[in-house]
């Protein structure tokens, strides 16, 4: 079940932009972050990533969603981000 949706737009060099959708999502009471670059291939890591059970605070979910979106962080990326805020 996705519980929050977010989108950003990443110019990864001049000529090219690449939406990066962030997802929240709930199992097991708690949540985790699904994220993964739009019209791509989900099977390469590089390009999706989801980190489950991350945290039962709905609040602190939301927030490292929120700030993974304004930063623009990439799926590769998210991982070690994860592991930073949390």
């Amino acid at each position: 079940m996705v519980e929050l949706s977010l989108r950003s737009n990443v110019k990864v060099i001049k000529t090219e932009n690449i939406r990066v959708v962030y997802n929240l999502v709930v199992e097991n009471a708690r949540f985790g972050v699904e994220c993964f670059k739009k019209d791509s291939n989900r099977e390469d890591p590089k390009n999706y990533s989801r980190i489950e059970g991350i945290t039962e605070d709905e609040g602190e979910a939301k927030a490292f969603l929120n700030k993974m979106a304004r930063n623009s962080v990439l799926p590769i990326h998210m991982n070690d981000m994860v592991e930073d805020f949390f």
